[in-house]
């Protein structure tokens, strides 16, 4: 996922709740930062320990890998095809303030910040219920949302000020909500791309989507 347009789609379909109603969120989240590597990762500053047979824990300040930055605090898995995936570990509220500003322009508005920040806490809290009993929760790349290390004020403060603050389907879900950088000019059904089990909130034209030059793809 990439930068969000306008949440328009979200209007008078779903319902948001607050604190005591709303799912409590994890305090840590586990993020898949990178897959598939043949190699255990070898990183210059880095404390590498291992803790099992294919459980390495990697943590240090300054963390850098295949020119991407990486939290302090990692573990590197060995999976059975015999490759290797460095998950991040982090607070929850923090990975949510580096999304809203890896998935977002930083000039916009706090208020915009803010409706992001409701979007993702969802998306993420569905995902966390449904990969549990897995290594990691979520990914770090637009296949879920797009974390990076980074975060900035406003997007703090937007986490901060929508704390609690999440969206329900009408069946009492939290809602799956998937939002998109660009539609093309308009949106199409969610069940036409994700099937039966998708929340439909109907589709909606977007004439800014329309004016943009990415809008063919």
């Amino acid at each position: 996922m990439k930068a969000l347009a306008p949440i328009l789609f979200i209007v008078a379909v779903i319902f948001v709740v607050r604190d005591s109603d709303a799912e409590p969120h994890p305090s840590l989240v586990r993020i898949r930062m990178e897959k598939e590597l043949l190699e255990l990762p070898k990183i210059p500053g880095s404390f590498l320990k291992q803790i099992s047979d294919n459980v390495w824990n990697l943590r240090g300040a300054s963390l850098v890998f295949n020119s991407r930055p990486l939290p302090q605090n990692n573990f590197v898995i060995k999976k059975e095809n015999g490759k290797f995936d460095i998950i991040a570990v982090l607070e929850f509220n923090d990975y949510l303030a580096s999304v809203l500003a890896s998935e977002m322009p930083r000039g916009w508005p706090l208020e915009v910040f803010k409706a992001q920040a409701v979007v993702a806490r969802s998306y993420a809290l569905a995902r966390i219920k449904e990969r549990k009993s897995k290594v990691f929760h979520l990914e770090s790349d637009q296949t879920d949302q797009v974390y990076n290390v980074l975060s900035t004020p406003k997007t703090r403060q937007a986490v901060a000020e929508t704390d609690g603050v999440v969206l329900f389907d009408p069946k009492g879900a939290v809602l799956k909500a998937y939002y998109h950088s660009d539609c093309g000019g308009e949106t199409v059904s969610a069940t036409q791309v994700w099937g039966d089990r998708a929340f439909d909130s109907g589709t909606a034209k977007d004439p800014w989507c329309a004016l943009k030059k990415t809008n063919q793809w």
